[in-house]
This record gives structure tokens, sequence and C-alpha cells, in this order.
């Protein structure tokens, strides 16, 4: 009855004369002291497991082929490489996560540059163009002054050619 409820501490002890019965309690025994012993294999091997440790593969010995137990250790043995498999993909997309964390920083340093020295040529320009309206601002002024001065001219010619024909015509007085 404990057997059936999973108490695997006791053992028949009582002694009978008559052989059959005795051999049968052997039996009985060694099934309860065997199936303790897998079970406590296989709980060693899954405490291993609920401490992250899946490098040990779960053994029980005197175990018949494709019976319960041969079924259990194999599909235990089966998540222990599950497991396995799945840390190595993770342990993989976690470099591959670091070397795209890495290239991605080294890109983000060569834009930092880049944005650098787009900053330093926009400023370059913008100097440029500073410079270029006020050479433009300089000329404009110039050639105002040269216009008044073109003017000034254009007026004394005008004035000179004035003068020059009442000189002529003064001299034609003159002579007649």
């Amino acid at each position: 009855d404990q057997v059936k409820h999973g108490v695997y501490t006791n053992t028949i002890r009582a002694k009978t004369t008559n052989t059959a019965l005795e051999d049968f309690k052997n039996s009985v025994n060694e099934m309860i002291e065997a199936t303790k012993e897998h079970f406590s294999n296989m709980n060693t091997i899954l405490e291993e497991y609920a401490h992250h440790n899946y490098t040990k593969e779960l053994k029980l010995n005197n175990i018949d082929k494709d019976g319960v137990f041969d079924v259990l250790l194999i599909n235990v043995n089966k998540l222990k490489d599950s497991i396995n498999e799945m840390l190595k993909q993770n342990q993989n997309n976690g470099y591959l996560l670091g070397d795209s964390a890495a290239t991605l920083l080294d890109n983000v340093s060569i834009l930092n540059q880049n944005s650098n020295s787009a900053a330093a040529a926009l400023e370059e320009t913008s100097a440029a163009l500073e410079q270029i309206t006020s050479n433009i601002s300089s000329n404009t002024q110039n050639i105002i002054k040269m216009s008044s001065l073109a003017s000034n001219v254009t007026s004394a010619s005008s004035e000179g050619h004035h003068l020059a024909n009442e000189t002529t015509e003064a001299m034609d007085a003159i002579n007649k």
C-alpha cells in the first residue's frame, strides 16, 4: 500500500517457512529497492538540471529495454539534449548580438565623425557665404560711388563741352 502511494522506504520484514512466499517477499523487496534506486538516480539528475547543469546523462541499471523506466530514461535524456541545443543556440545568438552591437557601435562612431565633418564643412560654407556677402556689399557701395563719380564726370564733361562750345564761339567772334 505504501509503494502504491510513492513511499519506498519500507520493505517486508516478516519471515515465513513457506519457500515460495519467502521468495515472493524477497522479489517484492528487491523490486522496491530497485525502483527506489531508479527514482533516486532520476531525482539526482533532475536536481542537477534544476541547477542548470545539463552535462550529466541519466543512467539506470538493470532495466528492461522498452520498459517504462527505459522510456522515461530516453525522454529525460532527450530533454537534456534539447535544453543543451537551446543553450547552444542562445549562446550563438548572444555572440551574433554582440557582433551586431559592435558593428552598430562602429557605424555610430563613423556617423558621428561624418556628422562632425559635415558640420565643419557647413561652418566653412557659412563663413565663405558671409565673405561673399560682404564682398557683394562692398562692391555695391563701390558701384554706387563709381556711379556718382561717373555722373559727376558726365556732368563735368557736359559742362566742359558747353564751355568748349562757348570758347569756340568766342574765338569765332574775336576772329570776326
